[in-house]
């Protein structure tokens, strides 16, 4: 189901141009736009237009990625590992990790097995799985729950809830990762977020059972939006495991809220735009979208300085990018310039890859204007998107990424 229109939300059937209905176990929104689905063994691609259209993958007659890797058993788990279904992650250039109760494996676009990312430990209860724009995994863990864990106040010795809560651990995919969970720790991760506390997860039988598992996601900043149907709240994180803010009272199917008072039984599922955050109340049945209001208003061109990396790690000084787009308003052409200016500080490891986005003021991917190492100068929007259909009139956030660093400009294309 979707919602096209907030002015009247109304959960409409997802169809296909050629009016079938669109049916699938977990879906993803992948980063280049388009709309993924995994029913069984296979996972399907779509646009995201009112009837959706196949997609094909280049290497194919069809937008089907199953045949090459239909019997591998890393995609039969990640279907159905024993405990519900695990999810599924779809990164920038197309790869897809797979979740099965041996660990995480990468699948490039024709369903080649690139490597297997956690192979060991991994608990079975562990489920969902992010990329962010830099290209790092994020899992959640499943019932891990390590020392550091903040804990909400009264649950401390709520076993419900120590018994059905994990936690979300970031992982680089360049490297195959020899660990993975345990009860108690992470192995080889990049950062624990221990204020994150996503939940609930399937535990032992008299504990918790749970038929599906919970679903955080990761913005264009890096920070996390992670649901816990235990304690009913919603928690945002920054990517250095800052709490930044907690919201959800209990509420149920016939609780209308307020601005002050936003009602959940079970969220489940959290994912987030640059002004909305959407989560699924499992129990209530229903989607509700919350609005953020900033304090700071972070799309403009930001630049943020790193003096030091939690992990102790080395950095390296490079220069900021400054992004300018001209003329601005324009009609049909838009030269965008990415410049280097004052020094910056970023981690070396993730100052290589470079990409050059258009999104629409709702936070839909336009067009890609450079996804590569090392691309700076100057680039061209002819006002068309993925499709090469003319944009509508209207503002638009052009998005830079490299590494860590996230750069931002709004724009407009006049009628």
């Amino acid at each position: 189901f979707k919602v096209e229109d907030w002015s009247n939300p109304i959960m409409a059937i997802c169809s296909t141009t050629s009016n079938k209905r669109l049916t699938a176990s977990e879906v993803q929104v992948g980063a280049d736009g388009f709309l993924y689905t995994q029913t069984g063994y296979q996972v399907s691609r779509y646009t995201l237009n009112h009837l959706h259209s196949p997609v094909n993958y280049l290497e194919k007659n069809n937008n089907i990625l199953a045949d090459s890797i239909s019997n591998d058993m890393y995609i039969q788990g990640a279907a159905f590992a024993g405990i519900g279904t695990k999810g599924f992650a779809v990164s920038r250039n197309g790869n897809m990790a797979f979740q099965d109760r041996h660990g995480i494996a990468l699948y490039d676009t024709t369903g080649k097995l690139l490597k297997d990312l956690i192979v060991s430990p991994m608990l079975i209860t562990a489920a969902a799985l992010r990329f962010d724009p830099a290209g790092f995994l994020y899992v959640g863990g499943g019932r891990c729950y390590p020392t550091s864990m903040n804990t909400p106040v009264n649950y401390s010795s709520e076993t419900s809830y120590l018994n059905a809560t994990g936690v979300i651990a970031k992982f680089d995919v360049t490297s195959v990762n020899k660990g993975g969970f345990t009860s108690s720790q992470v192995n080889n991760a990049l950062t624990v977020y221990t204020n994150a506390g996503i939940g609930p997860y399937s535990a032992d039988p008299g504990n918790s059972c749970i038929c599906r598992s919970p679903r955080f996601d990761i913005d264009a900043f890096g920070r996390l939006f992670v649901p816990n149907g235990i304690s009913g709240k919603v928690r945002v994180v920054d990517n250095t495991n800052n709490l930044l803010m907690e919201f959800g009272d209990y509420g149920n199917a016939d609780s209308k809220g307020s601005d002050s008072y936003i009602p959940l039984f079970m969220p489940m599922t959290a994912a987030a735009t640059d002004d909305y955050i959407y989560v699924s109340d499992d129990v209530n049945v229903r989607l509700i979208r919350v609005k953020i209001d900033y304090v700071l208003d972070n799309i403009p061109t930001f630049l943020g300085t790193l003096s030091v990396n939690r992990l102790g790690t080395k950095l390296e000084k490079k220069h900021a990018y400054i992004l300018t787009a001209t003329p601005n308003p324009f009609n049909p052409i838009c030269a965008i310039s990415v410049d280097m200016s004052t020094n910056h500080y970023v981690t070396q490891q993730n100052a290589e890859h470079i990409t050059l986005a258009i999104y629409s003021a709702d936070g839909r991917l336009i067009r890609i204007l450079a996804d590569g190492l090392n691309q700076t100068g100057k680039f061209i929007w002819d006002g068309r998107d993925m499709r090469n259909q003319i944009a509508t009139a209207g503002l638009y956030v052009v998005r830079f990424s490299a590494g860590q660093q996230i750069t931002s400009k709004k724009i407009v294309l006049a009628k």
